[in-house]
């Protein structure tokens, strides 16, 4: 991100700046903003940057609950524990469901 330049302007350095712009730029173009107006675009940017930051926040969450690999990883841990209970009781009835059959 590119930074502008910023200029403080006074009755003591008008004529100073007035020439170092000529002499930079060649074409003089004024933009004014008052102090009030100064700090209510500070408070914006610092509101825009808060709303920047909490809206990242959501997407991590919902990234984190919606994410398709933690659905790949619960289905596969319910696989082998099903897996494993199904390995288990046919081990634990093995010899009964022989004799029974």
């Amino acid at each position: 991100m590119k930074e502008p330049k910023w200029y403080v302007v006074s009755n003591k350095n008008l004529e100073e700046f007035l020439e170092r712009i000529e002499n930079e730029s060649g074409t003089m173009v004024f933009m004014a903003m008052s102090v009030p107006d100064y700090e209510l675009m500070a408070y914006n940017l610092q509101e825009i940057k808060r709303y920047v930051k909490e809206t990242k926040e959501v997407v991590v969450y919902y990234r984190t609950v919606t994410d398709p690999d933690d659905e790949k990883e619960v289905e596969e841990e319910t696989q082998d524990e099903s897996s494993l209970m199904q390995t288990l009781k046919e081990r634990v009835s093995g010899g009964r469901g022989n004799e029974n059959e």
